[in-house]
This record gives structure tokens, sequence and C-alpha cells, in this order.
């Protein structure tokens, strides 16, 4: 990582081991996040030895981290914990991350998968603590991730035997530089040079920045996907006036 910036990466719990629910008191779910709380709060009390200073932490996520970062940004029990956040993608209100009406059929559905029995809620979370973890991991993996290589600058790709080209090495420096200087500064721009200004978004001029073998400042993000309601409702709406 480049930056000046100290890097912490936290492990949680997931799926079945975090995220668990049958919507009551016994088993209310959410482990995982008080897991990233608990991670929060050894970074506050022990960063500053290891150079870092606990008053300007930010934390960021991408797809289901990206979620995270949001609900802890929203979260009482991490108050103090950071000061900046980075959302790389994710929408906090989202049926993919918020699924508490569905959480029960979830784990109806997860003891099912396992031949735990479902009928009783207690004695299919019973059996679910029973299981090892080796058969629980075995029934929910998946692959997921490969794009954060950029963002974290891996020595080496993920798959054996594949390099990086010059082009992915300059954009995971550059990806790496906007992020360290927005946790410096709140400014991703500054202080160290970036190839182009990254302007703050608003509602009226639409700014992003699109990351690749060019990196360049763009409006409207990809336009074609809500052009029903930037163009087609609008002209719907003034044949009925």
């Amino acid at each position: 990582v480049t930056g000046d910036v100290i890097v912490v990466s936290m492990n949680y719990r997931l799926n079945v081991f975090g995220f668990l629910s049958i919507g009551d008191d016994n088993v209310p779910g959410n482990i995982g996040l008080w897991d990233q709380i608990e991670a929060l709060k050894w970074i506050k009390k022990n960063i500053q030895y290891f150079g870092g200073d606990s008053g300007r932490v930010t934390i960021f996520g991408e797809s289901a981290g990206g979620s995270s970062v949001v609900q802890l940004a929203l979260a009482n029990a991490s108050s103090g914990l950071f000061q900046r956040f980075i959302r790389q993608s994710g929408i906090t209100n989202s049926k993919v991350w918020v699924a508490s009406k569905d959480a029960p059929e979830i784990a109806v559905r997860t003891g099912n998968i396992v031949g735990c029995p479902t009928t009783n809620t207690m004695a299919m979370v019973d059996c679910l603590r029973s299981i090892d973890a080796e058969t629980l991991i075995g029934s929910i993996r998946a692959n997921h991730g490969d794009d954060l290589h950029f963002m974290i600058g891996s020595h080496e790709p993920f798959v054996p035997g594949a390099t990086f080209t010059d082009d992915e090495k300059y954009l995971s420096k550059m990806m790496m530089r906007y992020w360290s200087n927005f946790a410096k500064t709140g400014n991703p721009n500054i202080p160290e040079p970036v190839p182009a200004l990254w302007e703050e978004y608003t509602v009226n001029e639409k700014h992003y920045l699109e990351f690749g073998d060019v990196i360049v400042g763009k409006r409207s993000v990809i336009p074609e996907r809500v052009k029903l309601w930037t163009k087609t409702i609008p002209r719907a709406l003034a044949r009925c006036n």
C-alpha cells in the first residue's frame, strides 16, 4: 500500500456464522457487524503504537464491505470510532443487505441444506451450532471480489500463473493514491498528485471518475440505465400536458 497511511484489514464472521437470525433475541443476527465494531475499538486503542492517529481513522469497503461501511456510519455503537468513510459500492437499504423480514426463512433454508430439523427454530439453531465449520462453509462457498486487488495493491494476481500488466499496476497505484489522499485530507485530489481531478458529485452536475487505462472525469454514470427516468417518463409527461 502506498500513500503514507496505515491500512488495517479485519476478519469478521460471515453468512451463517455472522448473520444468521431467526428474528428474535435468541439469535438476533448481525454478529458480523459487532465483530467489525470490536475491531474498530481495537484500532482506536492501539493504532498509536503503529504510528497511526486514532483521531483520523477512515473506514472503506466494497460490495458487502460498502454496505457495512454505511451501517457502521449509522450505528450508535460505532460512534467515535472513525472520522471518515468511503463506500465503494452497496446500498444499505437494498434487500441484498437488509434481510430482516426474510432472515427466518433464510435460516430455515440453511437448516434444510445441512439436514437440520426446521419445524422447531431453536432445535434447528442447536443443530446448526453442532455442525463443524467446514461442513457449513462447504454449503455456502462462492468466489467474489477479484477487483479488490487494484485497491489493495496485491503483489500477484489471484489466478496462479497470471501476471499484472504495466497498465494494471499503474491503475492500482492511482486507486490507492486517491483513497489514501481522501483518508488523510478528506479530499481525494491532495496532497499527492493525481492524473485527473475527482470532482464532488452533486445532483445537478453528476461528476464521477472513471478508472481504466486512462483515468478521466465524466458526468452522469451509466446514463443508458436510467433513460426511463431521465428521458422516457419526462417525454410521456410532456405529451400528457
